[in-house]
C-alpha cells in the first residue's frame, strides 16, 4: 500500500503509466449487462425486427454527430475547455417501478446503440436497438462467438477472461487509431446467462458506455463513438481521486466521496513540450496552475483548514499524448503538515 502525495507530481506522473501495458483496464463487467439493467432482464427482444448480426469486427457503423453528454456542447472539448459541474443527467431507473421486460432473445449486432426503452401500455420498458442519433447507454464495438470453443457454458471467471482479452482489440478496431485508452469512453462486456445459454445464445458482447452516474448506472449519451471527441472530460469542479494505491488510476469521483484534486480550469498544453513530459517538467508545468489557484483562493491560498493549497497539473497518460492529446486541466490540492496531499470529503470552499 504506498502513500498517496508525499510527492504531488510524482504521484500524478504515476496516474499517467498506471495502465500502461495493461489491457484489462476499465473494463466493467455485468452478466447479463441486460439483466443488469432491470430486475429480471435478459436480452429483451425490445426493438422490433432487428439487423441480422454481423460477422465481429466486419461491420460498418453508419455516419453519425460526434458523441455528446447530456449538458456539454459537442463543439467544446470539454478538457479544453471546463463548464461548471452539472447535476448528473436525470434517468429513469431499470430497476424501478417499470421493471425491463425478462423475454429472452434480444441480440444486437456490431455498430447498434443500445438503449432501455418504454413499452407500450404502460407495460414497463424493454432494452432494444435504437438510431445512434438517439438517446442510449451503449455502443456494441465487437461480438464473441463461442460456439466452436465451448460445448458448454464457461463460467463467470471464464466468461470474464475471454471477453477481458478479446475486446480491448475490437475496441480499438472499431474506433481506429484516435482511440484513447484513457479517454471518455468506457469498455464493458455482457455475457449471456444460463437461461439465455440454454436458448441457444453463444455471443457475448464488447460494448462502450461513457462511464457511470454515482448509483453505478450508464449514463446516458447520443452520437456514435467513431469520429467522436476522445479527450476524458474535465470539468470546473470535478473532484479526483488518486486512488490508495500508486500505479492504479485516478477517476473523477462526487466531492462527497474520499479525493484528492478538484479542478479549476483548462489547460491547453499544444506546443510546450516537444516529446513527452519528464516528472520534471510536468512538475514545472504546474507554474501555469498558480493563477487559478490564487483567482479561486487568494494570493496565500489555503484550505478551511488552514492547510496550504497547491497548484496541480493532471498530466495526460502518455497513450493519450501519443495518439493527439494536448488539452488537460488544472487543479487543486490540499497538503497536510507532512507534505502529503489530504484525501478530502467536500469541495475546497467547504
Amino acid at each position: 500500500m504506498a502513500e498517496r502525495g508525499k510527492r504531488v507530481v510524482g504521484e500524478l506522473g504515476a496516474w499517467a503509466g498506471a495502465v500502461a501495458g495493461a489491457a484489462l483496464a476499465g473494463v466493467l463487467l455485468a452478466f447479463s449487462l441486460w439483466g443488469a439493467l432491470g430486475a429480471g432482464a435478459d436480452r429483451s427482444a425490445a426493438a422490433g425486427t432487428r439487423l441480422d448480426r454481423p460477422t465481429p469486427g466486419t461491420a460498418t457503423a453508419p455516419a453519425a454527430p460526434a458523441a455528446t453528454d447530456p449538458g456539454v456542447t459537442p463543439a467544446a472539448d470539454p478538457a479544453a475547455t471546463p463548464v461548471p459541474a452539472a447535476t448528473e443527467p436525470a434517468t429513469a431507473d431499470p430497476a424501478g417501478a417499470e421493471p425491463v421486460t425478462s423475454a429472452i432473445g434480444y441480440q444486437p449486432g456490431v455498430g447498434d446503440c443500445v438503449a432501455v426503452l418504454p413499452s407500450g401500455g404502460g407495460a414497463g420498458a424493454t432494452v432494444g436497438t435504437v438510431d445512434c442519433t438517439a438517446t442510449h447507454l451503449f455502443e456494441v464495438v465487437g461480438l464473441v462467438d463461442v460456439t466452436e470453443q465451448f460445448p458448454t457454458r464457461p463460467t463467470e471467471l471464464e466468461w470474464t477472461a475471454l471477453l477481458t482479452m478479446r475486446c480491448p482489440d475490437q475496441l480499438r478496431a472499431y474506433i481506429g487509431p484516435s482511440y484513447d485508452p484513457h479517454g471518455r469512453f468506457v469498455l464493458r462486456v455482457s455475457a449471456p446467462t444460463e437461461a439465455e445459454w440454454a436458448a441457444g445464445d453463444r455471443t457475448g458482447e464488447c460494448l462502450v458506455s461513457v462511464g457511470s452516474d454515482s448509483a453505478g448506472r450508464p449514463i446516458p449519451y447520443e452520437g456514435a463513438v467513431r469520429g467522436a471527441e476522445q479527450a476524458a472530460q474535465l470539468r470546473l469542479g470535478d473532484c479526483v481521486d488518486l486512488g490508495p494505491i500508486e500505479g492504479l488510476p485516478a477517476s473523477v469521483v462526487g466531492c462527497d466521496q474520499p479525493h484528492q484534486l478538484e479542478v479549476l480550469s483548462a489547460l491547453d498544453l499544444d506546443g510546450v513540450f516537444e516529446h513527452y513530459p519528464s516528472t520534471e517538467q510536468w512538475d514545472a508545468a504546474a507554474a501555469r496552475c498558480l493563477p487559478a489557484v490564487v483567482e479561486r483562493f487568494g494570493a496565500e491560498p489555503t484550505a478551511v483548514s488552514g492547510n496550504p493549497l497547491v497548484p496541480v497539473v493532471v498530466p495526460i497518460p502518455i497513450e493519450s499524448w501519443l495518439v493527439g492529446r494536448r488539452a488537460t486541466a488544472c487543479a487543486v490540492g490540499e497538503l497536510d503538515p507532512a507534505g502529503a496531499l489530504v484525501a478530502r470529503l467536500a469541495p475546497l470552499d467547504r
